[in-house]
């Protein structure tokens, strides 16, 4: 934690022989790995590893501190956590240690696996949500279910967002996260692939996504979703960054304005429950009996979520006077 805090380089005498850490000519090579009492932590409490790691992973030089982490062997150490009078053992973060080394497609990337994650991170907000997104965001890659060959021969882990989502909701609850916090951070490594295609695909694509993300994702309020899309972008634009398209400088403007216009749509255009939309149930009552309010409501969401009603009170009332002489004249033609 000091040296991701302070950026100073840790020695250690008499640990020449041991081998390397990480790729010659990279940011975070290590000449050497360390020695170092791994067994001591199970002494340590959950409460004290987790304060540790969120000063370490959202420090200035994080990258620095995980690499040291993985060099001394620290990331597959545990720690302990005490639950009705008796202790339980805490893995601290052995997932993460397949990734060093871990080749990966070159067309794309500048390093390994585990210093691209470290290049991202160091790239990005020193917010925490956004930091342990980073940390986890690749941990499905290499793995046997996820790891295949292109046809160059190279690469490649289609889907390790999903298995790395699952991964990271193991992990941050292990840890000791609350939900909501847990329910974020997963949701940011499940979508953070789906930014590149649309730089291709275009508005009609972004819109698509959104409005599924509005009904599916488990956000409570516009708000809610906005500031996740918010983090999503810095999540996108840090990943991005850690590969060749940061030497790109027109790629990575492209993501950028693409990262403002999904925040922007998810602000304006994309409620997420009935309290975001800009009519009440209490201005409805003017129009519609009280024990319709609800599904009146809900039609109205549905309507704005699939784009085909913009989110303004003026039309938003339109609507319901077009749909209840819509009920009327059907139900007086029942009555014929």
């Amino acid at each position: 934690r000091f040296v991701a805090q302070l950026g100073f380089t840790y020695e250690q005498a008499g640990c020449e022989a041991l081998p390397a850490c990480g790729a010659p000519n990279t940011p975070y090579f290590l000449p050497h790995s360390y020695s170092f009492p791994v067994e001591r932590c199970a002494g340590l409490s959950l409460e004290r590893v987790r304060k540790e790691l969120e000063k370490l992973i959202t420090a200035k030089y994080a990258g620095k501190g995980l690499m040291l982490m993985m060099a001394t062997g620290l990331l597959g150490a545990n720690c302990h956590a005490r639950e009705n009078g008796s202790d339980t053992v805490i893995s601290i973060l052995p997932e993460a240690l397949h990734l060093l080394g871990l080749h990966q497609n070159p067309r794309f990337h500048l390093y390994d696996t585990w210093e691209h994650t470290l290049l991202a991170i160091d790239n990005s907000p020193r917010d925490l949500a956004i930091r342990w997104a980073l940390v986890l965001h690749d941990l499905g890659k290499g793995l046997p279910n996820v790891r295949k060959l292109n046809k160059e021969g190279q690469p490649s882990d289609p889907g390790h967002e999903a298995e790395s989502a699952k991964m990271a909701k193991a992990i941050l609850t292990r840890l000791g996260y609350n939900k909501s916090f847990v329910h974020l951070v997963t949701w940011l490594v499940a979508q953070h692939m789906r930014f590149a295609p649309m730089l291709l695909t275009g508005e009609r694509t972004l819109l698509r996504w959104v409005r599924s993300e509005a009904a599916n994702s488990g956000f409570r309020t516009q708000a809610e979703l906005t500031q996740a899309y918010s983090l999503l972008v810095d999540v996108f634009l840090a990943d991005m960054g850690a590969t060749h398209a940061r030497e790109n400088e027109q790629l990575m403007a492209e993501g950028r304005l693409l990262g403002r216009q999904v925040v922007e749509l998810v602000r304006t255009r994309m409620p997420v429950c009935t309290k975001d939309l800009a009519v009440s149930g209490r201005e409805l009552l003017q129009i519609i009996p009280q024990h319709e309010i609800k599904n009146i409501l809900s039609y109205l969401l549905e309507r704005v979520q699939s784009g085909n009603l913009p989110n303004e009170k003026e039309a938003l009332l339109t609507a319901v006077h077009k749909h209840q002489k819509r009920k009327a004249t059907i139900s007086s033609g029942d009555n014929v």
